[in-house]
């Protein structure tokens, strides 16, 4: 559910989990209802620029070479307890049949015994709540971080998801084997110190927030694949916000904290070095669509779920926890619109090295569009003038080369309003393709945008 945090107008929606490094092979088999990035395509797909994309996150960097000094200490938190929450942050790797990755995520430690804290869309995607739900991964594999900074996490260990809440896209996965699937007991686990629960109604507005996770941002464009490190951004509380089927008035923390695709399932944690969020989505102006009521703002809105709000299922996992667990929200939440295309029209709208678009370039499969310039691997946009989609309409954005084999797929929920708007998909595209076709999947309407490279 990350989304691009600078890159232009983003839209909250799109279940999304960092994808990771994926083999080739994987394109020929059954389409998967999940983030998937395969083909050496280093990029996550998520609804963005007033559309989907496939974006390079920008975060930020603890390691910029422009400092003196070294690190700065965050004020109110001691670099014990930063350095706790670092350990017990792990990468989550979504793995298919064969073992081939699927799809990257975070979580935290949150017991001795191997509890992990996570969103739903990263260890249960199936969850009843998820909009839309997707396929459940045939294994998770954990890797611990390192205790050096540039050092990547391995995987070390094999859990399972015991308890989710798909409405509140939460879960608790428990390890319990080895990396290689041998089952392994709580007294054998060599784990690091668990980072405690805070009271996250506790948090004022302005209160300060350390984001911890592995987002694919600083593997973009480069070969390290799944092995990545720790990523450490900062920001503060903004406010807090309601939600449908969620009662209270703190059903998001909102904050100015950079995060993107990966850091689902990361922790926030406060000056107390106590978990008090689960990063999970990230907004920006275009999320409400042409009513202007986002106004104009430059920088991403991260949403992180309130950690008050997992008390029922950690409570839950501590006890040995529950598969068929339902979210008690279940009831409340609206139903998706019933036959979205017959209300609504999709076309194909070209592609752009920059994603400024007015969607007035056409592009079809008989006549695909010559975009010049182009210099591969680069990121490169696809746009669809879509109009009178209603929100929360399921919708999946899948991407093929042009011999027709599919490279990868997302699934997401229309969150842009429904006037007309010129959404765009940000794809970064690795050398080798001589053009490319993103394909807009509405209710079993497919909208092809096909490219060339001239």
């Amino acid at each position: 559910m990350l989304g691009h945090p600078t890159a232009g107008a983003e839209v909250e929606v799109v279940p999304i989990v960092a994808a990771g490094a994926a083999q080739k092979s994987i394109a020929k088999r059954k389409r998967r209802r999940t983030a998937a990035l395969v083909g050496g395509i280093v990029a996550a797909l998520v609804l963005v620029g007033g559309g989907v994309t496939a974006a390079a996150l920008l975060l930020g960097d603890d390691d910029d070479p422009g400092r003196t000094g070294g690190p700065t200490e965050p004020a109110g938190l001691s670099t014990e307890e930063l350095d706790r929450a670092k350990l017990a942050s792990v990468l989550i790797i979504a793995v298919d049949d064969d073992g081939q990755p699927m799809y990257t995520g975070s979580g935290t430690i949150i017991s001795e015994d191997g509890l992990i804290l996570t969103n739903a869309h990263v260890g249960k995607p199936s969850a009843p709540g998820q909009r839309p739900p997707g396929d459940d991964p045939a294994g998770l594999l954990v890797a611990l971080t390192s205790a050096e900074d540039d050092k990547p996490a391995a995987p070390s260990y094999t859990a399972e998801a015991i308890v989710s809440d798909g409405v509140l896209d939460l879960a608790v996965l428990k390890i319990v084997a080895d990396a290689d699937g041998k089952e392994i007991d709580d007294d054998d686990l060599d784990l690091p110190a668990p980072v405690p629960l805070g009271d996250s109604d506790d948090l004022r507005t302005g209160d300060e927030l350390t984001a911890l996770g592995f987002p694919a941002v600083a593997h973009v464009a480069s070969d390290d694949g799944l092995d990545r490190a720790l990523t450490v951004t900062r920001g503060v509380v903004s406010t807090f916000l309601k939600e449908t089927a969620v009662p209270g008035n703190r059903a998001w923390i909102d904050s100015d904290i950079r995060i993107g695709s990966g850091n689902s399932g990361g922790a926030s944690i406060n000056d107390d070095g106590e978990l008090v969020g689960v990063n999970s989505a990230v907004v920006t102006e275009a999320t409400v669509g042409d009513s202007g009521e986002g106004g104009a703002f430059t920088g991403g809105s991260a949403r992180i779920r309130p950690v008050n709000l997992t008390a029922d299922i950690v409570e839950i996992a501590k006890k040995g926890g529950d598969p068929d667990y339902v979210s008690p929200y279940l009831d409340d939440l609206p139903d998706p619109p019933a036959d979205p295309m017959g209300q609504a029209t999709a076309t194909a709208a070209g592609w752009s090295l920059d994603g400024n678009s007015d969607c007035t370039t056409t592009s079809t499969l008989s006549d695909p569009q010559i975009l010049t310039g182009v210099t591969l691997p680069a990121t490169l946009f696809a746009h669809f003038a879509v109009s009178g989609l209603p929100d929360g309409t399921p919708f999946t954005i899948e991407l093929y080369n042009p011999e027709g084999e599919l490279l990868g797929s997302l699934d997401g929920a229309w969150n842009l309003g429904d006037g007309d708007v010129c959404a765009a998909v940000s794809l970064d595209l690795p050398e080798g393709l001589v053009g490319a076709i993103a394909v807009l999947v509405i209710d079993g309407t497919s909208i092809e945008d096909p490219v060339l490279f001239g």
